[in-house]
């Protein structure tokens, strides 16, 4: 479905009670996110969005890096994500809060946290919100997120992640599949490949997100593409929104403020 159908599509799926596996963002405009999130909370039913990306195994490996404290203590987190679609002219939405619920789940992953604030750096030239480039600096309470953004590129999709702690640096090139590492006790770079499920399904993560959507609903689970994920990385990209108009940081709203 187009963006401007995803709100009506959803409450059509979710007045029938069943399991929804659904696209992202939840609605195109601004006025209608929180509306639409508080339908979203509501629904009693299993609930699964498509935030593929969260789901490439290369995604799991990285957050498991993180975790075992390798890289020591992190200092920042940046994702560059460059594709050639170009921005929609005259869109409500800018550049990070459309690219959110993708883009800041897979560092929201990786770090253990959502942002507390969001600052924009946005491009110009587009009629209207979304520019061609723009980037977003995320504050993981002292720990820095950059999700930096060029949607009219002239090469091929790229998604890369790079870590960097105290004790080691890390980059994983999502499409690639590809993760290398390095740290001060081996300094050179260690490369590993963690492969999608073949054959990929366009986006990274794509087929381990559905499967993971299967196993929720057989075994009545929740999963990490919940409700209550897809709220907080909406509300992500309102602060985005309000960051735009004021030039400067943005707090990220509370979940209990929908």
């Amino acid at each position: 479905l187009p963006d401007s159908l995803h709100e009506d599509g959803l409450a059509a799926v979710l007045d029938t009670g069943k399991p929804v596996f659904y696209e992202i963002p939840i609605t195109h405009t601004r006025e209608r996110t929180k509306p639409a999130l508080r339908l979203l909370l509501s629904a009693p039913q299993l609930t699964h969005a498509d935030l593929e990306l969260g789901f490439a195994p290369v995604l799991a490996r990285v957050a498991e890096v993180v975790g075992s404290g390798q890289l020591g203590a992190l200092r920042t987190a940046t994702l560059r994500t460059q594709m050639p679609w170009g921005g929609m002219a005259n869109w409500d939405l800018c550049t990070i809060n459309h690219l959110a619920p993708w883009y800041v789940d897979p560092l929201n992953r990786v770090l253990g946290s959502s942002p507390d604030r969001v600052l924009v750096l946005d491009g110009a030239g587009k009629p209207g919100r979304m520019q061609n480039q723009s980037t977003g600096l995320l504050d993981y309470s002292g720990i820095w997120g950059v999700l930096q953004a060029n949607i009219d590129n002239v090469g091929p999709i790229e998604t890369v992640l790079e870590v960097n702690g105290d004790d080691g640096d890390l980059v994983a090139d999502l499409f690639a599949a590809e993760l290398r590492l390095r740290t001060r006790g081996g300094p050179e770079w260690i490369a590993e490949q963690h492969a999608d499920l073949q054959p990929r399904a366009a986006w990274p993560g794509m087929h381990e997100c559905v499967q993971a959507f299967f196993a929720d609903v057989e075994r009545g689970g929740t999963g990490t593409a919940d409700a209550r994920t897809v709220a907080q990385l909406h509300l992500v990209g309102l602060a985005a929104e309000e960051s735009v108009d004021s030039g400067t940081w943005a707090e990220v709203e509370a979940l209990e403020q929908i």
